[in-house]
């Protein structure tokens, strides 16, 4: 087992040291060799070093940047990835439902957890696990300051997104999907692997990483009040993204994006270019340790709802 950490993320260094999560995975039986990231792209040399030294179960401490990372590395490949939610948004350890900071889970599950095939999307030529999106969600990670992201969280999104609809403008975009297609002024599409796309907001009730399909959400241009209405409705009080009348919700394994002017495009909450662009589905090219055997393990039992804050 190797583990790959970044010390940059949000929560290593402040709810927990990488320490801490060794000493878990001793608990649980494990025997990790561990590094740590030091720059942006680390985790990726770290992961093929690793792939390259016949690991073939890597476990990432971090949130889901470096995740992305990682996954660069190890797709289409018969290594297995863990996750140790540390980041900000935290979208793939919401699907595994883990909490940031609940160590003993997390590793727990990293150790004895049953691996199974997930879809992977691919914009451009990134692979993501979680999200993408181009438009007004990229302005908005584009434009956030990470200070400010480390130490409120999702605040700072929710921050820049209300600025973001008050001075940004909706672009002209065309959206080309296998079969539909779509033309007009938009704020942008949203893309997601995962029923969620990011805190809080459902993406739609269809979505499932194992599917060979990915969501799409196009935001039409209905005016500022919409946009803003559908900001609130959807991030802030956890409606679903598919009932809401300012969206459109699309399945498909492609997506080809087009503009008058170059618009921005994101994956999993990190800013990669600009139009024109091609976003695909890769169905079961990750291995991803998902959950425990039926059985359980040593008598240890992972609550599989604590990462729904809805419930609480």
């Amino acid at each position: 087992m190797f583990v790959i950490a970044n010390p940059a993320a949000r929560l290593v260094g402040r709810v927990a040291l990488v320490g801490d999560v060794v000493e878990h995975l001793l608990e649980a039986g494990a025997s990790p060799r561990v590094a740590l990231t030091q720059c942006p792209e680390d985790a990726s040399r770290l992961a093929e070093e690793a792939v390259a030294s016949g690991v073939n179960r890597i476990v990432v401490v971090g949130g889901d940047g470096t995740i992305n990372e990682v996954v660069q590395a190890i797709a289409h490949s018969s290594v297995e990835m863990a996750v140790v939610p540390m980041g900000t948004g935290n979208v793939v350890g919401r699907y595994l439902k883990l909490r940031p900071g609940e160590l003993r889970e997390a590793c727990h599950l990293a150790v004895h957890g049953v691996a199974t095939p997930v879809d992977l999307g691919v914009m451009g030529t990134r692979y993501f696990v979680g999200m993408a999106g181009a438009g007004l969600d990229a302005e908005i990670v584009d434009k956030i300051s990470r200070p400010w992201k480390e130490i409120v969280g999702w605040l700072a999104f929710a921050g820049q997104a209300i600025q973001a609809v008050l001075t940004d403008e909706p672009r002209y975009l065309q959206l080309h999907f296998d079969e539909d297609s779509f033309e007009g002024p938009m704020w942008g599409v949203l893309i997601s692997n995962l029923p969620e796309y990011t805190y809080r907001m459902e993406l739609s009730s269809l979505a499932r990483p194992d599917d060979g399909l990915l969501d799409f959400v196009i935001l039409h241009d209905q005016g500022y009040a919409k946009l803003l209405d559908f900001g609130l409705d959807t991030f802030v009080w956890g409606e679903s993204v598919e009932a809401h009348h300012a969206a459109t919700v699309v399945q498909a394994t492609k997506l080809q994006i087009e503009a008058d002017e170059p618009v921005k495009w994101q994956v999993d909450g990190e800013m990669m270019g600009v139009t024109p662009v091609v976003c695909r589905v890769e169905p079961a090219a990750l291995q991803l340790v998902s959950d425990l055997p039926s059985n359980g393990v040593n008598g240890i039992h992972v609550d599989r709802s604590i990462g729904d804050d809805r419930q609480n």
